[in-house]
This record gives structure tokens, C-alpha cells and sequence, in this order.
């Protein structure tokens, strides 16, 4: 992704673009999202393990949120680090 140029006196420049930019950005984006999916995930999974005694419900849709936002943004990141 880096530009690499080598000068007249042998030393090598590394040139970073503002594709390189969007795509760290990018990427710390989808770190964050992801660990607070997982996070998520894993409290509520814990929620279903070890049940509240006074909770009278439980919502399967607790769980598919996460899941399918971290499916969405992993097949979204796919496709545009594919296309750059």
C-alpha cells in the first residue's frame, strides 16, 4: 500500500497515501466494533449460562445483534478492502 521510492543516492523513501490513511482508519473502525460485539457476545451468553433468578424472559434477539453486526461489518470490510 506504501509508495516506495528509491533517490539518486541509494536510500530507500516510504511514501504513505491517503488510501493508506482511510484504510488504517478503516481498520481501527472495525477493531472497535468488533471487540464491542464480542464483548457483547460473551456477556450474553453468560446471561444464558447463568440465568437471573428474578429475570421472568429471556430474548434469543440479545445474542443475534451481535452477530449478525459483526457478520455485516467483517462481509462490508471484505468487500471494500477488495475494491481499494
Amino acid at each position: 500500500m506504501e509508495s516506495i521510492e528509491q533517490s539518486n543516492t541509494g536510500t530507500i523513501k516510504r511514501r504513505t497515501t491517503p488510501r493508506d490513511f482511510f484504510l488504517y482508519v478503516l481498520s481501527m473502525v472495525s477493531l472497535y466494533w468488533s471487540s464491542v460485539n464480542f464483548l457483547t457476545i460473551v456477556f450474553q451468553l453468560t446471561n444464558i449460562w447463568v440465568p437471573d433468578a428474578l429475570d421472568v424472559g429471556y430474548s434469543s434477539q440479545a445474542v443475534k445483534d451481535p452477530v449478525s453486526r459483526t457478520l455485516i461489518l467483517n462481509l462490508f470490510l471484505g468487500r471494500v478492502s477488495g475494491l481499494l
